[in-house]
């Protein structure tokens, strides 16, 4: 599989390559432009970052998020359970023999 960084490296050469070649006709001198002002402030913040010392993107960093709950002070029955379902769950369960044999 492709990395991200090589398709958008892959787009951005196509992009250069219709902008050079853009160049000279009327009414694109604008977007010529901006396209090369926008590739040379991406080229001078890559700049920037390696020269601070950091990395463009972190890697062997795990970005995982964990929720702590509190622990039920009592856990509800199964009746009570059932109770709170929606409609459509408790015809799920009533088709399903092996489901509710876990009740008895």
């Amino acid at each position: 599989m492709m990395k991200p960084r090589t398709i958008a490296g892959g787009i951005a050469w196509l992009l250069a390559l219709a902008a050079i070649s853009l160049s000279d006709e009327p009414g694109m001198a604008v977007p010529v432009w901006s396209f090369w002002a926008g590739s040379g402030m991406l080229a001078v913040r890559g700049v920037l970052t390696v020269l601070k010392g950091e990395r463009l993107a972190p890697h062997g960093k795990s970005r995982s998020v964990s929720v702590c709950l509190e622990r039920p002070r009592q856990s509800p029955n199964m009746e009570q359970m059932l109770a709170r379902l929606p409609p459509y769950c408790g015809q799920i369960l009533r088709r399903n023999p092996r489901a509710t044999a876990k009740e008895a």
